[in-house]
C-alpha cells in the first residue's frame, strides 16, 4: 500500500487543528494561532514517525496519550492542574467524536 506522507501530514495537521481549536472553545481557553499550528504539527509529525517506525501496539497507547499531553501543552498555557486535566479530558472526548471521520 502507497502511503503519500504530505498529504497524511496535511491531513493530521487539518483534523488536530480542528479538535484543539474545539477544545480550547469548549474549556474557554485563549486560542493562539502559532500554539495551535506547532501542536497540530507537532501531532502530525508524531503520526508519520509511527507509520515509518512500526511501533508495536502495546507501547502505542502510552505514547498516545503522551502525545496528547505534549500537544495540549504546546496549544494551551494550563493555569493550573484543573484546567490542564480539563483539557485533556475535552480533548479525547473531542477526538473520539471525530474518530469515525478520518
Amino acid at each position: 500500500m502507497i502511503i503519500y506522507l504530505d498529504a497524511l501530514l496535511v491531513k493530521e495537521i487539518f483534523f488536530n487543528s480542528i479538535i484543539l481549536f474545539l477544545t480550547g472553545k469548549i474549556t474557554n481557553q485563549k486560542i493562539k494561532f502559532m500554539r495551535l499550528i506547532l501542536s497540530s504539527l507537532f501531532g502530525g509529525v508524531y503520526s508519520i514517525i509511527i507509520i515509518l517506525t512500526n511501533y508495536n501496539l502495546s507501547y502505542n497507547t502510552f505514547i498516545n496519550f503522551f502525545c496528547a499531553i505534549i500537544m495540549n501543552m504546546i496549544a494551551f498555557k494550563n493555569e493550573d492542574i484543573n484546567s490542564f486535566v480539563k483539557n485533556i479530558i475535552t480533548f479525547y472526548l473531542i477526538t473520539f467524536g471525530f474518530g469515525g471521520l478520518n
